[in-house]
């Protein structure tokens, strides 16, 4: 079984451009908070980010990290609309 990797688009609104603050809210909330990561970035107007399986991976690594990127989108909006 090889790896696979997929860009999944994040539902952070397109007119919330990438910033430093942005960057590390979401970096901190992955990571400290929820110590999970997968890449993110702003391409083309859109948030994505990337998830890569690999074969030592289950089904619930993966929902741990939909629920953390989950949060950290809010924490992004709620800071963009500050």
């Amino acid at each position: 079984m090889l790896p696979g990797q997929v860009n999944v688009e994040l539902p952070i609104p397109g007119d919330i451009k990438y910033s430093d603050e942005v960057d590390s809210l979401l970096l901190n909330t992955l990571m400290v908070e929820w110590n999970t990561y997968a890449a993110h970035y702003y391409h083309n107007g859109k948030w994505w980010t990337r998830c890569s399986a690999q074969v030592w991976n289950e089904i619930s690594d993966f929902e741990v990290l939909a629920n953390a990127l989950k949060d950290a989108c809010e924490k992004v909006v709620k800071f963009a609309k500050q």
